[in-house]
């Protein structure tokens, strides 16, 4: 599902596993690879483990720069967010809310500057991709 208000945009993936399982993989450092969107990748995952509360990371674009953000997670709203450090960034949100049955939902809220083309299929793929490191976690356990 995808929906786009006041430059923010929402896409939505059920998870076959329990919503803190789902935020407790987002918010592992050595996970975040697996779903970080398209051409972005982690650079430096920090030496705190945002997992405690808050941390900051770098990431870089496809198009080479790099950029820190500073990393929230709050357990009780199970909500994952970011901000970056620098202006043009993108500040978002992951929210990951029970589905019944074992499962959840995940919720990617991004807000990008400008309208760029392919953003709504880099975070279907990143979702895919949490869903994917979820699954090997949850068989693991």
């Amino acid at each position: 599902m995808a929906e786009r208000q006041d430059n923010l945009l929402t896409r939505q993936r059920s998870i076959a596993a329990p919503a803190d399982l789902v935020l407790n993989t987002a918010a592992d450092v050595t996970q975040v690879p697996a779903w970080l969107p398209g051409p972005v990748r982690l650079v430096d995952p920090g030496q705190i483990d945002v997992r405690a509360g808050s941390g900051t990371i770098h990431v870089a674009a496809g198009d080479g720069g790099e950029s820190a953000y500073e990393v929230v997670v709050d357990p009780a709203r199970q909500v994952l967010s970011w901000t970056p450090a620098d202006p043009g960034g993108w500040p978002g949100e992951l929210r990951v809310s029970d589905g019944g049955a074992g499962s959840s939902v995940a919720e990617l809220r991004v807000r990008p500057p400008g309208s760029p083309a392919g953003v709504a299929e880099h975070l279907d793929r990143a979702l895919d991709g949490l869903a994917v490191a979820v699954a090997q976690n949850f068989n693991v356990s």
